[in-house]
């Protein structure tokens, strides 16, 4: 809410500079500039971009707000789903899920092109890329990323959910689940 606060004042502001800056102009055709001082450079910006900016910034932050934020029945109804995964491992594995784990998250689209981007958004906040491939059966792309970490069944529940959210907001694609193994060795 503070940041719909602030971009409001900035607005305000703006439409304040543009009053002014009209009232100064020149010449009738002068285009109207908000001024803002940056690092100590005065710099000229369109008032249009100064507000198309604030908006993609307040849309950024209710989008980011959607994504990270997972409500209670969401986490129980994907906990229900990963619990069967987390005892499977634990009755069929002699891999300690308490400590880290090489967790993969795959992600699926009819086309590549998406996927490549997710690969590019999601290498910037630690996932480490293993491999864009085509399934001709199934007629799609597969995404396969993956991070060392530590898992529970609460915060895989929780990631599950924000990566199904990033994937259809960002590339309009599916979040298909998770595999897990030892991590490599150095």
């Amino acid at each position: 809410m503070d940041g719909v606060l602030q971009c409001q004042d900035t607005l305000r502001s703006i439409d304040f500079l543009r009053a002014r800056s009209a009232e100064t102009s020149e010449s009738p055709n002068h285009e109207r500039v908000v001024q803002s001082i940056g690092n100590g450079l005065m710099t000229k910006l369109p008032a249009g971009f100064v507000r198309l900016a604030c908006f993609l910034l307040v849309l950024i932050i209710a989008t980011s707000a959607w994504v990270l934020i997972v409500t209670p029945a969401e986490r129980r109804d994907r906990a229900k789903i990963n619990s069967r995964g987390f005892e499977h491992i634990t009755a069929n594995t002699p891999w300690d899920l308490k400590k880290e784990m090489l967790w993969g998250y795959f992600i699926t689209n009819r086309s590549r092109l998406p996927l490549d981007f997710l690969a590019e958004v999601l290498k910037l906040v630690g996932y480490r890329f293993v491999d864009v491939s085509f399934d001709n059966a199934k007629d799609f792309w597969w995404l396969h990323m993956e991070r060392g970490e530590i898992q529970n069944l609460d915060s895989l529940s929780v990631r599950d959910v924000r990566l199904a959210r990033f994937a259809k907001l960002v590339g309009f694609s599916d979040y298909d689940g998770w595999d897990v193994g030892p991590p490599k060795s150095p």
